[in-house]
């Protein structure tokens, strides 16, 4: 497993404490399985973590990944900012003709929240991981 790289806006940044800084921009784990890229993301996706987000799948892109599982299980607050590393993913995935798949279980508030927005529409979500390690293969 691998830690996102986080880079920082220490404009944006730069007033709040170190404890406030550390809790706003906690960083997703990679893990790789064969061809499949595992992404575990924080409990917040927001503007102060979105960037370094982008960056780093751009850095998976680079690498050769096209296949993807994000698991938002976690994930329990998301500003009008973090869905866009989600939203760019999913657009460079279907550009070389990849896959994405969500892990969100139904009783997390994001997946109501997700549901509402219509990303059941863009995104396959299912429930745990090993559902979607058995979609993907």
């Amino acid at each position: 497993m691998a830690t996102v790289e986080c880079i920082l806006d220490m404009d944006i940044m730069h007033d709040l404490s170190v404890e406030t800084r550390t809790w706003l921009v906690k960083t997703a784990v990679v893990e790789r399985r064969d061809d499949i890229v595992i992404i575990t993301l924080p409990s917040r996706l927001s503007i102060f973590n979105a960037p370094s987000l982008v960056k780093q799948f751009n850095g998976l892109f680079d690498e050769g990944a096209t296949h993807f599982i994000v698991d938002l299980s976690d994930v329990r607050i998301v500003d009008g900012d973090g869905d866009y590393p989600l939203l760019h993913l999913l657009k460079r995935t279907l550009n070389v003709g990849g896959r994405i798949i969500l892990v969100c279980p139904e009783d997390n508030p994001v997946r109501i929240l997700y549901d509402m927005m219509g990303f059941d529409q863009l995104f396959e979500i299912v429930e745990t991981l090993d559902a979607a390690l058995a979609e993907m293969r």
